[in-house]
């Protein structure tokens, strides 16, 4: 077929009846209209891809392992030591007890119990509740927690103590005081209101470590409201008790 043979054949279609172009643009425009929609649907499936593989890596801990250690009756109570001119008591040594809540500490209990970082730990002291004469006079309580560790600690990447108290705490790791940096300065864990976190990172060693709590109970000898003097319940107005929870993830 000539070149002008192929126009004539051209102008020929040209002149079929309208319907058959309506046909021709709405098939046109149907391909056109799902080519788009697969194309939007591709796109966005390839974004979630990538989101979810993002939250992959970064929530997914490729070779590491978890070591987790809460307070509970593992940790061990030393000894017990007067405060001011209050009297010697000779309490039992033992494994510690968990700590009873009264029925004015709710508060209290909701504090210690509303952190992640403390699932599955328990509010310890040497005993269920304290004698009145523990409340009155407060003191120093002794604990100890063992813990071994059976790998290169250069493998660790981090660690961290995590601890709320009442009233006060003095923490050794390994021989090495621990304090709460508190606006630059060293000071004595007095964490009943907020949860404290310390890094104990550089303070742990292979083999057994060794934790060392003193707790102190401040004395409400001072104290002259009727509730607390007349009370035959005093450990209610003034106990004490401690709650901790150690992290360390490391290199398997």
């Amino acid at each position: 077929m000539s070149g002008s043979g192929y126009i004539e054949e051209f102008i020929n279609y040209t002149k079929k009846p309208e319907w058959i172009w309506g046909i021709i643009f709405s098939v046109l425009t149907v391909i056109l209209f799902r080519a788009k929609k697969f194309l939007i649907n591709f796109f966005f499936r390839t974004l979630r891809r990538i989101d979810n593989l993002i939250k992959y890596i970064a929530t997914k801990d490729l070779g590491y392992g978890n070591i987790n250690i809460i307070s509970d009756t593992e940790t061990y109570f030393i000894k017990y030591e007067k405060q001011g001119n209050g009297p010697k008591l000779n309490l039992a040594k033992g494994h510690a007890k968990i700590a009873k809540y009264s029925e004015i500490e709710d508060n209290a209990r909701k504090k210690y119990e509303k952190y992640e970082e403390l699932k599955g730990s328990k509010r310890i002291a040497h005993h269920e509740i304290i004698t009145n004469e523990e409340a009155t006079h407060g003191g120093y309580y002794f604990f100890e927690r063992k813990f071994s560790l059976n790998f290169d600690i250069s493998r660790i990447k981090k660690a961290y103590l995590y601890i709320i108290v009442d009233d006060e705490c003095e923490i050794t790791i390994n021989e090495s005081d621990l304090a709460e940096n508190i606006n630059g300065e060293k000071k004595k864990i007095t964490s009943n209101e907020a949860l404290a976190t310390l890094d104990i990172k550089d303070y742990l060693k292979k083999g057994d470590n060794l934790i060392k709590l003193k707790i102190r109970n401040i004395s409400f000898e001072t104290r002259t409201d009727n509730l607390f003097v007349n009370s035959t319940e005093k450990w209610k107005q003034n106990p004490y008790g401690v709650k901790y929870g150690i992290g360390i993830k490391y290199i398997k």
